[in-house]
């Protein structure tokens, strides 16, 4: 099992000169091992001008920041977020910079990176389903980040506390300690493990320093991230394909043989093997909550397999109709939106001899109040460490939803609006445990780590 104190390939960062103006600076240069989906302006287009923001690193920093300080109180880390990131009331410490970018070039995703069904295109699925091209992995850039001195921001400081005072304001803690190394800290933990662009949890847009410092794994994991290995690879786009499909495994678990469909394809049909049914419930329990039936196998597909595992055959449940609804994928990240292949035509209404229209399972707040967006708890990219590249898959710290809403269209009557909350008893408990991609666990993250150390021989850095 890799440990942090066995690596070999550590670096200690040179401390940074002092710019004029009282600004202290650092500049990497950044290369970009994957290929990176969006980046410019408008979502999920690159700008071939100028596809690396400033902004977007900001955000990026800002959030492995977080991660890095996740053991601080509430008020600690809003204290310290406002005085390196900055508030309403406070100016942010942290300036970023790119340069030296060189052409970029614009690939297709098909066939650069294999067919509509290889592990890249599953992470890059929003670029091929809208046509849209992306850029080649392999560039360099320079990224400059620059901050005050720890005189100019106390300086800073007496002057927003003086004017807070005037204003009849509390102020500001009289002190500001150096930020610099906090900037250093998340720059090197976004290179280790982040990326540039749109689906860097899938691993695209994911960067390196030519040095790369592993070490800042060891804070990352005493704050509850989980880093797990794989097998070591020859290159980073073979170790990142690598933790794609067998992430890809797992949250599709397809049930039987893998049977016959013909794509459309620029250069004309094609057919291919897919995967059938999976063993995952959330089909189920959409079709028994909007009235929609199992359809039966087609006409002398799967001929001679056995119901419970003919890819074709869509009447054999897959799980005890006791345990539904169950939505255990929730838990990997929301929305999730449902297509069924059967489905009626969009200006059609639902019916109920045919597969459901399409559905979106959205999280549920706190608060109660639907949400729009929770965030893949899961990151697969490649991993330099000890010396070579690695399939990766890390997963975040953080806390389940409070519960999940269905939203769609019901077959009974036909289109009747479709809204249903549901708590966490869909998504965790003992009583989903006999699920099988569950593998005996209470909710999908415990059964993927299942499934990563004992199926896939991951190991977890400790």
């Amino acid at each position: 099992m890799p440990r942090i104190d066995d690596l070999k390939d550590l670096t200690v960062p040179k401390p940074p000169h002092v710019r004029p103006g009282n600004l202290e600076s650092r500049t990497y240069r950044i290369r970009l091992i994957t290929p990176m989906f969006g980046g410019g302006v408008e979502a999920g287009t690159p700008d071939p001008s100028f596809p690396i923001r400033p902004t977007a690193v900001r955000g990026h920093l800002h959030f492995w920041w977080r991660l890095l300080n996740a053991g601080m109180s509430t008020d600690q880390l809003r204290a310290r977020e406002s005085e390196i990131f900055g508030d309403t009331n406070v100016q942010s410490a942290l300036y970023v910079r790119v340069s030296n970018l060189p052409p970029i070039q614009l690939v297709d995703p098909v066939p650069k990176y294999g067919d509509r069904f290889s592990p890249a295109a599953y992470a890059l699925f929003a670029a091929i389903e809208n046509g849209q091209r992306i850029v080649q992995e392999g560039i360099e850039f320079s990224l400059t980040v620059e901050w005050p001195s720890e005189l100019a921001l106390n300086r800073r400081r007496a002057a927003q506390n003086a004017q807070r005072v005037r204003s009849n304001q509390n102020p500001l803690p009289d002190t500001v300690r150096d930020v610099g190394p906090d900037i250093e800290d998340a720059l090197r933990a976004w290179t280790c493990l982040g990326g540039l662009g749109a689906r860097t949890r899938r691993g695209c847009g994911a960067i390196t320093l030519p040095d790369s410092d592993a070490s800042i794994l060891l804070r990352l994991i005493k704050n509850g991230l989980r880093v797990f290995l794989g097998a070591k690879a020859n290159s980073p786009i073979e170790a990142w394909t690598a933790s794609v499909a067998d992430y890809r495994e797992f949250r599709q678990s397809p049930r039987g043989a893998k049977h016959p469909k013909t794509i459309s394809t620029r250069k004309g049909p094609k057919t291919i093997r897919v995967p059938g049914r999976s063993y995952w419930p959330e089909a189920d329990s959409i079709r028994a909550e909007t009235g929609c039936a199992l359809r039966p196998a087609s006409p002398g597909a799967g001929k001679g397999i056995p119901a419970d595992v003919n890819p074709h055959d869509h009447s054999t449940p897959i799980v005890p109709t006791a345990i539904l609804p169950a939505f255990p994928r929730a838990v990997l990240g929301l929305p999730i939106n449902f297509h069924f292949s059967d489905a009626p035509a969009k200006h059609k209404p639902a019916n109920a001899n045919k597969d459901p229209k399409d559905v979106q399972l959205e999280p549920i707040l706190p608060d109660g109040t639907k949400g729009e967006r929770m965030a893949s708890p899961v990151l697969t990219r490649p991993i330099w460490i000890d010396g070579a590249w690695h399939a990766g898959i890390i997963v975040l710290p953080g806390s389940l939803p409070s519960g999940v809403h269905l939203r769609g269209s019901h077959a009974i009557p036909p289109n009747r609006d479709l809204q249903r909350s549901y708590g966490k008893n869909v998504f965790e408990g003992a009583h989903l445990r006999s699920l099988k991609p569950l593998r005996g666990k209470d909710n999908a993250l415990d059964a993927l780590v299942e499934f990563l150390t004992v199926s896939k021989k991951y190991s977890e850095v400790s």
